[in-house]
């Protein structure tokens, strides 16, 4: 069972839904209570135990049955009597045995909606379809939203099931299929929120979920209504293959099956729930006189009363044995738990065993390396000592060179400063030297242009002279034979033979 609590939705305008599933005993309604269970709906904490008829359950809250069966007993009305294929009686509603049930089903359905938290709650019960006017006061009293859905399926298949299962005569089975679904047409007719038909589960069960899903409000996807299909849904719990009924009840299968093709309630079938009803209102009190005056039913009505008495201890009984099942239940499954973490900590000491091993096999490895590496940290040490040492005279070398180094840059940073000293000195004389000299070249050039000049002037006159006869110029002692002219002539003498041809020109 499961004890949905939350994350289900609720009704409209946030307030509680009860799903209401009704239809005739052996029409589906406890397949289509389990199917909403699995969809998420909630239920009552304690729900009739399955059997060879249902071997899932039969999905009905045992206190609401418990209050239901009470109720019909009280108006002379057993479900599975043939009192109870009468219809109830007409001020049935204002009784005060109905008052007393209202009461305790409110304080029930309190508890209940406190326990899911708002969840959908789903409540399968074939009663309701006969008691749905008490349920629509309950809606009014306590503000939740009946959604009513309605399970249907062939009369005689119905007939035939409760007759091997409760010993029903057949007869009796279509009467009281035909009773029920009147109610539910009369009372609850407009406000049907979806039709399952019992053929339909084996046929195309996702239709039936879908149709559900959508009455309840509920939120699945098509692969969880396809797997809660494939559990629910077998082929061997249809002992009864679908057929036609005759008369009456054939009509009536008709338009219901129409009914759940279509999902509208046929104008036709509202028809002929009137006219059943007018027929079945005329005949009860003939049959209430037939009953009362019938010793043969005294009689029954005497047993009836002996069993209800019976019944109401086998239910204190059966509430007492539901306390001490639930008890049971409780500590087998914390038997269970307690077993589950037995074994989850066995697993896991096993786990710690073998981790632990792992650990100390792994502790022994790392010993045996750290020994290892102790010995090699004593190698590298005496290595690095070694080292330090050559470092330690490297460094004092080092500092030593360090210090020649530095008094070796203090000497040349003096020459170089000295040498500089000296070489501005030299420069400045170098530059004066330069100077002097090209003013010495340039005094010189002068003197050179003066004296070109002047032996310009020079050589003019000696070619001036060089045409004059020499002995004009010498006295006239000094003179030579006349002879001796012709010779004068051929060679110059005088400044005139000592000229040189061309003169340089001083740089």
């Amino acid at each position: 069972m499961q004890d949905a609590t939350a994350n289900h939705p609720t009704g409209k305008g946030g307030r509680q839904t009860v799903l209401a599933i009704l239809g005739m005993h052996r029409s589906g309604t406890s397949l289509a209570a389990i199917a909403a269970q699995r969809l998420g709906a909630a239920t009552g904490k304690d729900l009739l135990p399955g059997d060879e008829f249902n071997p899932d359950g039969y999905g009905e809250d045992v206190n609401v049955v418990r209050l239901h069966n009470s109720l019909l007993t009280a108006f002379g009305r057993p479900w599975n009597t043939l009192r109870g294929t009468f219809p109830l009686p007409a001020d049935w509603i204002e009784s005060a045995e109905s008052e007393r049930v209202r009461g305790e089903l409110e304080s029930y359905l309190r508890a209940e909606f406190s326990r899911v938290g708002g969840a959908v709650w789903a409540l399968k019960d074939p009663r309701l379809s006969i008691l749905v006017p008490l349920w629509s006061r309950l809606a009014h009293d306590l503000d939740f939203d009946f959604v009513p859905v309605l399970c249907i399926r062939s009369p005689d298949a119905v007939a035939r099931s409760i007759e091997k299962r409760d010993g029903m005569p057949p007869g009796l089975g279509r009467l009281l299929w035909l009773q029920y679904n009147a109610a539910v047409v009369a009372e609850t007719g407009d406000i049907i929120a979806a039709v399952l038909d019992y053929d339909g589960w084996f046929a195309d069960p996702d239709a039936n979920l879908a149709h559900l899903v959508r009455a309840a409000g509920l939120a699945t996807s098509d692969s969880d209504r396809a797997a809660i299909a494939s559990e629910l849904v077998r082929p061997d719990y249809r002992h009864y293959e679908p057929s036609r009924a005759e008369g009456l009840c054939g009509r009536w299968q008709e338009l219901f099956e129409n009914w759940a093709s279509a999902q509208r309630l046929p104008e036709a079938l509202r028809d002929e729930v009137r006219s059943f009803k007018l027929h079945l209102d005329a005949f009860e009190p003939w049959l209430e006189a037939l009953t009362q005056d019938n010793y043969t039913n005294r009689m029954m009505d005497a047993l009836q009363r002996e069993r209800d008495q019976l019944s109401e201890a086998a239910d204190r009984n059966y509430r007492a044995y539901m306390d001490v099942d639930a008890q049971w239940t409780t500590a087998k499954m914390e038997l269970e738990r307690l077993e589950r973490e037995r074994d989850e900590v066995l697993a896991a000491a096993e786990r710690n065993y073998q981790a632990y091993k792992d650990a100390d096999a792994q502790f022994h490895a790392a010993r045996a390396e750290l020994v290892r590496l102790e010995q090699e940290r004593d190698a590298v040490v005496e290595v690095a000592n070694k080292h330090y040492q050559a470092y330690t005279d490297i460094d004092s070398q080092w500092r030593a060179a360090k210090e020649v180094i530095s008094r070796l840059e203090r000497e040349l940073s003096e020459t170089l400063e000295t040498a500089n000293r000296q070489y501005q000195v030299h420069s400045d004389t170098i530059k004066r030297l330069e100077r002097e000299l090209s003013e010495t070249v340039a005094a010189a050039n002068r003197n050179y242009q003066a004296y070109k000049e002047i032996d310009g002037y020079y050589n003019a006159m000696l070619r001036r002279f060089d045409r004059l006869p020499f002995s004009l110029f010498m006295p006239p002692d000094a003179r030579a034979p006349a002879s001796d002219a012709d010779d004068s002539q051929s060679e110059p003498r005088g400044p005139a033979a000592k000229k040189p041809a061309e003169a340089d020109t001083l740089e």
